[in-house]
C-alpha cells in the first residue's frame, strides 16, 4: 500500500505522511481506547464501595450493563484533539531551525532531543482541553453512584465543554498539563 503513495524516487509527500501517520494513530486509538476508559474509571470510583476490580472486570461490566458504545465514550474527542496536537508538534519542530540559526540537518542528538521537547510541550498545551473533557466522557456514567464522581454533569461533548467552563472557568480546561508534561 506504501508503494502505491511514493513518487518515482521513492519519496512520500509531507502530506502524504501526516496523512498516514494520522491514520495509523486513528487505528491504534480504536484498539487501545476501552482500556483508557477502564483506566479512567478504576481511578474515579468510590474506594470504599468499588464498582469495578481489575481492568478485566471492569471492560466486562462497562460492555455487559452499558454497551460497547461505552467504552468509547469521548473517543471523538481523542480524534478531533489529534488535529491541534499534530499542527502544534508540526509547526513548532518546522521552525525550530530559526531559534538555533543553522540547518535541521545539522542539528546535535542534544537539540534534537530539546526540539522534540518543546514540540510535544506545545502541542499537548493546544490538544489537552480535548483530553480533559474525554476524561470527563469516560468517567461519567449513568449507572455508577453520583454518574461516577464527574464535579461536571453533561449530555454529551459539546455540553461538556459548555459545563466546564461555565462552572469552573476556561483555564479548568488546562487543569493538569503540568504534571502531563513532565511525561514528555
Amino acid at each position: 500500500i506504501v508503494h502505491l503513495h511514493m513518487d518515482e524516487l521513492g519519496f512520500i509527500s509531507q502530506w502524504r505522511a501526516i496523512l498516514a501517520g494520522g491514520l495509523a494513530g486513528v487505528a491504534a486509538a480504536l484498539v487501545t481506547y476501552p482500556l483508557e476508559v477502564a483506566e479512567t474509571r478504576l481511578i474515579v470510583q468510590n474506594c470504599r464501595q468499588p464498582t469495578y476490580i481489575g481492568v478485566i472486570h471492569t471492560l466486562s461490566k462497562i460492555y455487559r450493563s452499558e454497551g460497547l458504545l461505552s467504552l468509547y465514550r469521548g473517543f471523538s474527542l481523542t480524534f478531533l484533539g489529534a488535529f491541534p496536537f499534530s499542527i502544534g508538534c508540526y509547526a513548532v519542530y518546522m521552525n525550530l531551525d530559526k531559534l538555533w540559526q543553522e540547518p535541521p540537518f545539522r542539528f546535535t542528538p542534544l537539540q534534537n532531543f530539546i526540539n522534540g521537547c518543546l514540540a510535544a510541550g506545545v502541542a499537548q498545551t493546544l490538544s489537552y482541553p480535548f483530553e480533559t473533557v474525554k476524561r470527563k466522557m469516560q468517567a461519567q456514567s449513568a449507572r455508577l453512584p453520583h454518574l461516577g464522581g464527574v464535579d461536571v454533569h453533561f449530555s454529551g461533548m459539546i455540553d461538556c465543554f459548555i459545563q466546564v467552563v461555565r462552572n469552573k472557568g476556561v483555564l479548568s480546561l488546562w487543569n493538569g498539563l503540568t504534571a502531563n508534561t513532565i511525561k514528555v
